[in-house]
């Protein structure tokens, strides 16, 4: 097991010697998830398989008002197909490690995270936070410009899941509800693992502040923010703003962000959610702008992607989706939506059926499909060098089982 890893589990065994205490008194402090699911490829993956597993354990502790102390974290598994080092292995992009190689114990299957751990103060209109902190900005549904604070991920993933990093972050209630926000952390979007002396001069500090107004009607922000990729590298300044209208039936949303020395990557989102005459359904619809993307299938950044600084290589993409659950027992969910790439006009199919039998336990089978050929993105396959081309994106249907605690 890696070092960083015991730090990890001591850790989490620390945090529940106060949850235990608390817990005698009877107020519900720990809280949790077990998700397992296994997968079957598709289309050039057919006969292969995969297997993922998740354990993610959410602490709370109220010692006194205007207290809270706050972790959440976890341990997976990843097999086959649901393994994203596999698959670069099988790509050949890197040697598959020599098990003699690893520290004893280790084993690249699996991991552990620790995406939030922060104690929080609230002093009047004053709210403060400090450890490993959240930042979740911006309205749009499926991908935020203006959150630049943790690891990029695809797009629809993850949705409900606000990855913290080191540091501090502070809000202030003011009349008319307008509010101000602001954070400084101590790590960039990659996570650095080697200790320097400069990687927190002044230069390289990540930070934002934000003016947010919210009614019942609207949510309005304007912001600015100093973005790090990861230690080293030069930081890039962003001004953002986010509006959210609700309109009946009906909430619209945009979202921007914008590199003020270079306007070229411009990055946006905007769309609306539609709630239609029949229970429980939901309809939404994305448009996603990338300025930095490719607008031709050849000159796509696969270095960036390999180096998780990008997820989506194009300069433009649309998601349409629509989801209908049962609002009357909560017993079973539907969810179909499609990302495309209008660049390529490659695309991901989803889709998904979840059956609830009791609050606490969902069943679903799920299947995503990528079209793409070639050197298309989504599905296709970008070549790395001579003999050796990376599919990051496989098709599979499978089975999942969550269970809350």
């Amino acid at each position: 097991m890696k070092a960083i890893d015991r730090g990890h589990v001591v850790a989490l065994l620390m945090l529940l010697i106060p949850i235990w205490s608390q817990a005698e008194s009877g107020v519900p402090v720990v809280s949790g998830s077990l998700e397992a699911a296994g997968l079957c490829g598709l289309a050039r993956d057919a006969g292969a398989g995969g297997f993922s597993s998740e354990l993610r354990l959410v602490l709370e502790l109220s010692p006194e008002d205007g207290m809270l102390f706050r972790a959440e974290g976890g341990y997976t598994l990843d097999y086959g197909l649901a393994s994203e080092l596999a698959i670069v292995y099988d790509a050949g992009a890197a040697a598959p490690a020599d098990p003699a190689d690893l520290p004893p114990g280790d084993d690249l299957h699996r991991g552990f995270f620790l995406d939030q751990a922060y104690a929080q103060a609230t002093l009047g209109r004053v709210s403060m936070r400090a450890g490993i902190v959240p930042v979740g900005w911006g309205s749009a549904y499926l991908y935020n410009p203006t959150s630049r604070t943790a690891e990029s991920e695809f797009p629809g993933e993850n949705l409900d899941i606000v990855r913290g990093r080191a540091g501090f972050w502070s809000s202030l209630a003011l009349p008319r509800s307008i509010s101000l926000e602001a954070y400084a952390l101590a790590d960039g979007r990659a996570h650095s693992t080697v200790p320097d002396i400069g990687e927190l001069d002044a230069d390289a500090v990540p930070w934002g502040v934000k003016a947010q107004v919210r009614t019942n009607a609207i949510d309005a922000s304007v912001s600015c923010f100093r973005e790090l990729r990861r230690a080293g590298e030069d930081a890039t300044l962003w001004l953002g703003a986010d509006i959210a209208l609700i309109t009946g039936d009906v909430t619209w949303y945009a979202e921007a962000a914008i590199p003020p020395e270079d306007s070229e990557s411009l990055e946006g989102s905007a769309g609306l959610s539609y709630l239609p005459p029949i229970d429980g359904t939901t309809l939404r619809a994305e448009y996603i702008y990338l300025g930095a993307g490719a607008t031709d299938a050849q000159d796509y950044n696969v270095a960036a992607l390999i180096d998780g600084d990008r997820v989506l290589l194009g300069r433009q993409y649309l998601f349409l989706g629509a989801e209908i659950e049962d609002v009357q027992a909560a017993r079973w969910k539907l969810e179909a939506g499609c990302l495309m790439n209008l660049v390529d006009r490659s695309a991901v199919l989803l889709a998904e059926a979840t059956w609830i039998p009791r609050l606490s336990l969902e069943l679903s089978c799920f299947a995503r499909w990528f079209t793409g050929s070639g050197e298309e993105e989504l599905g296709g396959e970008r070549p790395l060098g001579p003999s050796i081309s990376l599919a990051p994106y496989r098709s599979a249907a499978g089975l999942s089982v969550k269970m809350r605690f």
